[in-house]
C-alpha cells in the first residue's frame, strides 16, 4: 500500500505547481502511464531494494483502515512518498518532483491594489519534499471524503516571467528572472468523493476539492520589472517585501489561485485512483 500513498502523495503534494499542468504534459502522461503498467509486481521490487524510504529512517510501514494507528501511518506514509521521489525514479519513468517543471501558466487579477496579468514562463517549483504532513482524516467508508494539513517550510515558485499591469501604485511592465518563495506555508486540503463499482470492485472518485493555503511571509524577488532600471525595480521590490505588503499582494491572488489549483489536483488525483481499486489503496 506504501507505493500507492507515494503515488497520491505526488499528485496531492503539487501545491501551486500545476496551474496549467494538464494531461497533454509528456513528462505526466508517462508518470501514469508507466506507474499504472509497473503496478504491482515492478514496483514491488523497486521499492523492496531500498532499505528506507522516509526521512526519520523509520522504513516502510502497511497501513490498514482498520487500524486505530491508521491516520498516523498515513501522515508518515505520504510525507515519506514526498521524499523518496524528490529526485525521480528512472527505472519508472517519474520526473524529478523537486523542483518540479511545470508548464507555463498565467495568473490574472482586477483587485483594487493588484489588477495585473503575471505570466510564467519555463518556472520550477522547489521545496515539496520538505513538506510535513501534520494531520490526515480520511473516510472511504461512510462519507467518503479526505482531509490533509500540510506545512512546507519554504515553497519556492521561479523562472522566467512577464507582468503587465498595476501593483499597489505601481505601473509595472516587465520581463526577466523571478523567484517567489512562501514561507512556512501552511494549508489544508479538502476532498469529497464517491465510490463506485468497476469490474466487481470498488474505485474512488473525487466529486469536489478544496485548497487554502496561508503563508507566513512571502518575499518576491524580479528581475527588470521596470525595464533598464535597476534602482527603481530594487525600490519597488523593498516595498513590495514589506511584512504587510508581502502577504497583501499574496491575499490578492490568492482566490484565484487555489480556484485553479483545486481544478489541476482534482483531475491528477482522479487519475491516479482511476489506476487501481479502493483496497489496493486503502486496504483493511
Amino acid at each position: 500500500m506504501y507505493k500507492y500513498l507515494s503515488i497520491i502523495a505526488i499528485c496531492c503534494f503539487r501545491f501551486g505547481t500545476g496551474y496549467n499542468w494538464r494531461f497533454n504534459n509528456d513528462k505526466q502522461k508517462s508518470l501514469l502511464h508507466h506507474l499504472s503498467g509497473a503496478m504491482p509486481s515492478r514496483f514491488d521490487k523497486i521499492l523492496s531494494n531500498q532499505p528506507n524510504m522516509n526521512r526519520s529512517g523509520e522504513g516502510i510501514k502497511l497501513c490498514h483502515r482498520s487500524s486505530p494507528d491508521f491516520q498516523k501511518c498515513l501522515e508518515a506514509g505520504l510525507t515519506s512518498g514526498l521524499y523518496y521521489f524528490r529526485d525521480g525514479d528512472k527505472n519508472l519513468n517519474i520526473p524529478r518532483i523537486d523542483p518540479l517543471e511545470m508548464q507555463p501558466f498565467e495568473v490574472k487579477t482586477d483587485g483594487s491594489q493588484v489588477a495585473l496579468r503575471l505570466n510564467f514562463k519555463k518556472p520550477f517549483i522547489g521545496g515539496m519534499s520538505d513538506s510535513t504532513i501534520t494531520h490526515v482524516e480520511l473516510d472511504v467508508d461512510k462519507d467518503c471524503y479526505w482531509k490533509l494539513d500540510v506545512i512546507t517550510p519554504a515553497l519556492r515558485l521561479f523562472g522566467e516571467y512577464q507582468i503587465d499591469g498595476k501593483l499597489m501604485m505601481f505601473e509595472l511592465n516587465g520581463h526577466g528572472k523571478c523567484n517567489i518563495t512562501a514561507l512556512d506555508l501552511h494549508h489544508r486540503q479538502t476532498m469529497k468523493c464517491r465510490k463506485f463499482k468497476k469490474d466487481g470492485k470498488e474505485y474512488i472518485k473525487l466529486t469536489d476539492y478544496d485548497i487554502k493555503a496561508k503563508p507566513s511571509k512571502v518575499v518576491y524577488e524580479f528581475e527588470d520589472l521596470v525595464p533598464n532600471s535597476k534602482e527603481i525595480t530594487k525600490a519597488i521590490l523593498d516595498t513590495f517585501n514589506g511584512e504587510e505588503e508581502s502577504l497583501m499582494i499574496y491575499n490578492e491572488m490568492e482566490a484565484s489561485l487555489e480556484k485553479y489549483i483545486g481544478e489541476v489536483h482534482k483531475m491528477t488525483i482522479d487519475a491516479a485512483f482511476s489506476m487501481l481499486p479502493l483496497e489496493e489503496f486503502f486496504p483493511m
